[in-house]
């Protein structure tokens, strides 16, 4: 698994249009034409905390509530100094409210099964 990890960042520059003309994947307009399911881990240190001062400007963080998705179910895990936080974002023409409440019960029963015991192969662990 490592191996494959350090692979995938060596080929991380690869421009998104090279590797859809390389896979020629079936195109259409209403999904990426590479994957639907995005997964994001971002960690506080990549993540700005507070505005940053530049003279004569502020900027600072600014959470934006979209309307749209850009994928059919992305899940967003970030790093805060409480612990982690998630947010699923998803298309509501696929999934309603309570098909994501599902899914957030059964990965928390994941994640739970995980920290109880982190040998245990994921085919064993409960959903």
């Amino acid at each position: 698994m490592r191996e494959v990890t350090l692979n995938a960042y060596a080929r991380q520059d690869l421009p998104f249009e090279k590797l859809v003309e390389a896979l020629r994947p079936e195109r259409g307009l209403s999904r990426s034409p590479i994957f639907q399911v995005m997964f994001v881990l971002q960690n506080v240190q990549t993540a700005p905390k507070e505005a940053l001062e530049i003279p004569g400007l502020t900027l600072r963080p600014l959470e934006v509530d979209l309307a749209t998705t850009k994928f059919d179910l992305t899940l967003v895990i970030t790093e805060t100094e409480q612990g982690l936080s998630g947010t699923f974002e998803y298309s509501t023409d696929l999934f309603d409210a309570s098909t994501i409440a599902r899914m957030v019960r059964h990965f928390q029963t994941l994640l739970a099964g995980i920290a109880a015991d982190a040998n245990r192969p994921i085919l064993d662990l409960a959903l």
